[in-house]
This record gives C-alpha cells, sequence and structure tokens, in this order.
C-alpha cells in the first residue's frame, strides 16, 4: 500500500494483506480476499491505517494500535475509526487556517 503523507508504507510484494481505503462520496473500500491469516492494524505518524501480518513488526513510521483478527476484522475497526482520509498534517492545517 502506498500511503501518502509521510511514513514507511508497507512494501508492495510483502506477504501482507494491506488495504488501501478511498473516500469518494459514502465510504468505499477494498477488501481483500477472506484469509484465515491473523493480521494486526496499524498506524502511522499521519493517521493512516494499514493491516500488517500479525507477529511481524510494521515498518518503520508505523505502530500496532492494539487490534488483531482476522482482515475482516481489522478492516471494519478501521472503517470505524479513519472517519477523516485527510493526513494529520493537512487537518491540522485546515484548523489553523479555518
Amino acid at each position: 500500500m502506498s500511503a501518502a503523507g509521510g511514513g514507511t508504507a508497507p512494501q508492495p510484494g510483502h506477504s501482507c494483506a494491506t488495504v488501501a481505503w478511498a473516500r469518494i462520496g459514502p465510504v468505499q473500500s477494498t477488501t481483500p480476499a477472506p484469509s484465515t491469516d491473523t493480521h494486526v492494524v496499524v498506524r502511522n505518524d499521519e493517521d493512516q491505517y494499514a493491516l500488517w501480518p500479525a507477529g511481524s513488526p510494521p515498518p518503520a513510521g508505523w505502530h500496532d494500535v492494539g487490534l488483531s483478527g482476522s482482515a475482516e476484522e481489522c478492516v471494519a475497526h478501521v472503517e470505524r475509526v479513519w472517519t477523516d482520509m485527510r493526513p494529520a498534517s493537512v487537518r491540522h492545517q485546515d484548523r489553523r487556517d479555518g
């Protein structure tokens, strides 16, 4: 997944099931194929989220948020908490300008 706005995104070709989210009108997301693998939800300093394989340390700049489960469970969590797709730096600038 390529994460705009900073941090090191999970690398393509890694064995993780990362998911990219886009916000265009109603919530739309790409959904990974059903998997029996356990994942953790990770977040970077720009408050962007990704899934990472449980048991593997997240890449530099990403931190485990303390939730693990199936890809579907992790996606459901991210969709609940990641309500503003803008990177944190953009949100903070908008508040200062607003």
